[in-house]
């Protein structure tokens, strides 16, 4: 741990302002101060995020700072598993990442001489004025509407009890994700939101049912562009096509971009509607307060404005391709396409449009399957359209 902080700070700027977001357990501890020494010898000025733990928090801790980089951990069972960000809340840029394999590698590291090594800052009111900011940020304080929130963080709950009482959303909390169906229909929750150990969250309406990806990312859109006029809404390539019927209904437009880019590109624009769907998607609290916000001014349910959007029909397909073969079939693909003047797509992986809908290949996060996408609006279209696609593929494979 101390040679792997050692090595990002590295790969920063000399001098570099880092925050250092470790939760409090024993186990943790051990690992931050490990984490500390090796940032503190690369000569780094290290901002300790003390009894935050917050995604959010962390975020807005880097900006207020301006932070030049951040680490974050999460702990599951025996596993610590960590991540490494860039200026201004973005994730380390792939020359970081190089930089700190290849620096770990031959042991090159940046050291400072014992006379300026910086002692850490605590930071340890930052999450009080984080709730001022979502308080003051929010038109209606009392929006009376009752929650139900899967966490293992204490820090999470603690945050959005005093948001409860700022602006009356009452918070029911359990650890136990196949508890979340019984505890908001039981309950008669407005919806439920399940937070992962690494931040990350997903939606549930009050009928207890998953929001999906598609659906996600049509109420993104939806919220964003009734807020703010014309605005752009950036999806990955997999999300459906329902999104763009909210847009023109809406008068704004959708941007496809590759899923991992999306949350630096929102806070690279840092303007009304890239910082709305920026709290949308990667903040759960804000997100949280952004739908009771929506659904108040509309007086719906969440379950209502999913009934909303066009019904759609998606297959997914897995299929294995040995990592060797993997650019080849790729490259054969598009060069079948390109030749028939079809209308491709290359934003992420190979997305093929057709009178009937799309059908969308690409590989996955370890490069061993290729996942297909089809949707159409009749279910038999988007299956013949899968199936003929991964017979294709494998046809590719086996050359």
């Amino acid at each position: 741990a101390a040679s792997m902080a050692l090595a990002f700070a590295s790969s920063l700027p000399v001098g570099a302002d880092i925050l250092l977001n470790i939760p409090d357990y024993p186990e943790c501890m051990m690992v931050k101060f490990a984490l500390l020494s090796g940032l503190m010898s690369a000569g780094a000025q290290v901002y300790n995020l003390c009894g935050a733990n917050d995604r959010g928090v962390a975020k807005y801790a880097m900006r207020q700072f301006h932070m030049d980089g951040a680490i974050t951990a999460s702990l599951k069972g025996s596993h610590i598993t960590f991540a490494f960000w860039g200026a201004g809340g973005t994730a380390a840029s792939k020359d970081i990442c190089r930089n700190m394999k290849k620096t770990m590698a031959n042991g090159e590291f940046h050291r400072t001489p014992l006379d300026k090594v910086k002692p850490p800052i605590n930071v340890s009111d930052i999450a009080e004025y984080y709730l001022k900011d979502v308080v003051a940020t929010t038109n209606y304080k009392r929006l009376n509407f009752s929650v139900g929130v899967c966490t293992d963080s204490h820090a999470l709950r603690v945050i959005l009890q005093k948001i409860s009482s700022s602006l009356g959303i009452v918070f029911l909390f359990t650890n136990d994700p196949e508890m979340m169906p019984e505890l908001v229909t039981k309950s008669q929750l407005d919806f439920g939101v399940i937070v992962s150990e690494r931040g990350h969250f997903g939606l549930m309406d009050d009928t207890g049912s998953i929001v999906n990806a598609d659906q996600f990312y049509s109420l993104v859109s939806l919220i964003v562009m009734s807020a703010v006029s014309h605005a752009s809404v950036y999806v990955p390539q997999h999300i459906s096509e329902m999104v763009n019927t909210v847009a023109r209904s809406c008068g704004g437009s959708i941007v496809r971009q590759k899923e991992q880019d999306i949350e630096d590109r929102l806070l690279t624009l840092d303007n009304a509607a890239s910082r709305l769907q920026a709290a949308l998607c990667f903040d759960s609290v804000k997100c949280i307060v952004r739908i009771c916000e929506f659904l108040y001014l509309n007086n719906c349910t969440l379950s209502h404005v999913l009934s909303l959007f066009p019904q759609l029909h998606k297959i997914n397909r897995d299929l294995d391709c040995p990592p060797e073969k993997l650019g080849r079939v790729m490259r054969r693909l598009l060069n079948e396409y390109d030749e028939s003047k079809t209308a491709v797509d290359l934003t992420e992986g190979v997305k093929v449009y057709n009178d009937n809908g799309w059908v969308l290949v690409m590989p996955d996060g370890n490069n061993r399957n290729l996942h297909v996408m089809a949707e159409s609006g009749h279910p038999d279209y988007a299956c013949e359209m899968a199936e003929e696609f991964c017979a294709k593929l494998n046809k590719l494979i086996k050359k």
